[in-house]
């Protein structure tokens, strides 16, 4: 199952499913041609106001100072600053007795954006709340039944009134005709159309909703294994829990949940910024300095301290929020630019995540400040198509480092039990190469000694003696080479410089380090030593290196680097052997330990080892497999 999960993640079917979305809204037609009006309301009749008083919608209010206006009415190329905007219409017209037992329906056209209608002083109907919260509502057809029992007929004149508010995008009647149609064929044909525009709205809830439940269930996975992993879901679950909330409005006809959608909204917007913040982090290859934590925290109490205060002013609130998407853009940019130089996995897919949904929220910004609402109604909400191509990139870096983690417990088992057999090979290779060798030439001595003249014995036993000796610090060597390394009262800077005095005092090699305070755990530890350990001592061996530098440092942080650098013979890298025992064993405990190794060699001029380890063991099996090893 995991390899058909993982074939999927990997095929361009996230492209497809990218592109799919974002041109579904170019696929859904507006039906309402399919049906023609019974009557068209007078054009050149139609009154407007800039307001608010609940006496307008009266028949007998004197509007003798209204101005006339034809339609489509766009407030913003009249110059009214729509967002919040509060304006009231008022159109007479006069129905024939032919239409008095029929069901009628007055349709507006498209609105921007809350809408009451009132017929002869009575409210007949509307789109979206005013009270207690404006909730725009979904791009639709505004209309309402006109009920018989409130119409005049035979001539007689009607007034239809509509008060108007604007929330985001342009303000006014923006359809060319107001029109009257039969009922039954009018709301059949407006749910159809309705249908097809919320399949967008559908399909992005569907999204959140599933990816909310994967990275809930990657991070279980692996919330002790990758940290920085586990820190970016935990953002985006958060968000994702938000964005299903919003989106879950399509399917309430309460407006009791009004408050806690546009509650769950706003939240939304500040949790996307700070998911991809941390998002960025989690890739990035140095650690985000205080001073960025510190600016991302003051942008978004900015960003909400303003939209608290501005209350109805949407211009001020889309401001503050696009100095907020702006400073996590700058922020997550530096820190990804730095993943990618260092080399880090995933970097440039959550770079490109992120350059789509900025993309998509500057198109957002940009709809709230024109009106360009005929177009909003096939692209409702440009953020979301960016929330999409967000969540499929953070999607594809969380099933990508999952995976990896996967195979990785597969290997595991195999290269740590690798470990303890080349452990063992090497132990044979040095007493072969130390300690027989030795015996062999102590051997050859104490025959020598038997066959030998009287006089030559004191100078072969000195011989003998002096064998044996070398024979004994040798295994003494030996033993400790092998001894299983614990800090216990010794710190780990202390056991290097201890192991690099024997070296000292065996090959008379002269050392240089640099050691930088490091925080790491016991296996982590014991691996930076193993290291240490068989590259100076190849370094000695093999290599004939007169001096030696070893290097210990922070890389960033969660990781560390090492780096031991001689000055011997070298070799070339092309004639060394893939299974040396001494090279193997050095980059198989760092892989182990979740690590990455580096050796560069070059004939006459030395040897480099370079080593980067995380501070903490990802795999507790394997620090029980390597010190069973041991």
């Amino acid at each position: 199952m995991p390899q058909i999960i993982r074939k999927i993640a990997r095929t361009p079917i996230w492209i497809l499913v990218f592109v799919g979305i974002a041109l579904t809204p170019f696929f859904f037609q507006d039906d309402s041609n399919a049906i023609k009006p019974l009557l068209e309301l007078p054009q050149d009749e139609i009154l407007f106001q800039q307001g608010d008083m609940s006496e307008w919608s009266e028949p007998d209010f004197d509007d003798s100072d209204w101005a006339q206006v034809t339609l489509p009415d766009n407030w913003w190329q009249r110059g009214i600053r729509p967002m919040g905007a509060k304006c009231w219409y008022r159109i007479p017209f006069t129905l024939d007795n032919a239409f008095r037992n029929q069901t009628l329906v007055v349709s507006l056209g498209y609105v921007g954006s809350v809408s009451e209608i009132y017929l002869n002083g009575e409210r007949i109907g509307g789109e979206g709340s005013f009270y207690p919260v404006s909730i725009p509502p979904q791009r639709t057809v505004h209309a309402a039944i006109l009920p018989n029992q409130l119409l005049h007929y035979g001539g007689a004149e009607n007034l239809l009134s509509v008060r108007v508010k604007s929330l985001v995008g342009a303000g006014g009647l923006l359809s060319d005709s107001l029109t009257v149609y039969p009922s039954d064929a009018f709301w059949d044909i407006k749910e159809r159309a309705e249908y097809s525009r919320e399949t967008w709205k559908i399909i992005v809830f569907a999204i959140c909703l599933v990816c909310f439940c994967l990275f809930m269930g990657i991070s279980y996975l692996i919330k002790d294994q990758y940290r920085g992993a586990y820190r970016a879901t935990a953002w985006i679950a958060f968000a994702n829990g938000f964005g299903v909330l919003y989106h879950s409005h399509l399917f309430q006809t309460s407006t009791g949940v009004s408050e806690l959608v546009v509650l769950a909204y706003f939240v939304m917007t500040i949790i996307l910024p700070v998911a991809m913040y941390q998002l960025a982090r989690s890739v990035g290859r140095k650690k985000a300095s205080p001073w960025f934590n510190g600016i991302m925290a003051l942008s978004v109490v900015g960003y909400v301290g303003t939209a608290l205060a501005a209350g109805p002013n949407f211009h001020l609130s889309a401001l503050a929020y696009a100095i907020l998407s702006s400073v996590s853009l700058i922020l997550s940019l530096v820190l990804i630019v730095g993943g990618i130089r260092g080399g880090i996995p995933n970097a440039k897919v959550v770079l490109l995540g992120l350059l789509i949904f900025t993309t998509a929220g500057s198109l957002e910004l940009i709809s709230l400040a024109w009106g360009w609402l005929p177009y909003a109604t096939l692209f409702w909400g440009p953020v979301e198509l960016g929330i999409i191509g967000f969540l499929l990139a953070m999607s594809w870096v969380l099933l990508s480092q999952y995976f990896q983690i996967h195979r990785r417990e597969q290997m595991l088992g195999q290269r740590l039990l690798k470990i303890q057999d080349d452990e063992r090979q090497r132990i044979g290779h040095n007493l072969h190469d130390g300690i027989a060798q030795d015996l062999i030439a102590l051997q050859y001595e104490i025959r020598l000694l038997q066959k030998g003249s009287e006089g030559k014995k004191a100078e072969q036993l000195r011989q003998v003696s002096e064998y044996t000796r070398e024979i004994l610090s040798e295994t003494r060597a030996l033993a400790e080479d092998f001894q299983p390394f614990s800090e216990g009262n010794r710190s780990l800077v202390g056991s290097i410089e201890e192991w690099e005095g024997q070296l000292q005092r065996r090959h008379k090699v002269k050392f240089t380090n640099e050691f930088s305070p490091v925080d790491v755990d016991g296996t982590i530890a014991e691996a930076i030593y193993r290291v240490i350990q068989e590259a100076t001592q190849n370094a000695c061996r093999h290599g004939r290196a007169e001096e030696i530098k070893v290097r210990l440092s922070d890389s960033n942080d969660d990781s560390v680097k090492l780096q031991i650098e001689d000055y011997g013979v070298g070799f070339d890298p092309l004639q060394i052997n893939s299974t040396s025992l001494g090279v193997r064993f050095m980059k198989d405990r760092v892989e182990a330990c979740g690590g990455q190794f580096s050796l560069k060699s070059e004939l006459g001029k030395g040897t480099v080892v370079s080593v980067w380890l995380p501070k903490a063991d990802e795999r507790n099996l394997s620090k029980k497999v390597m010190q069973d090893g041991e």
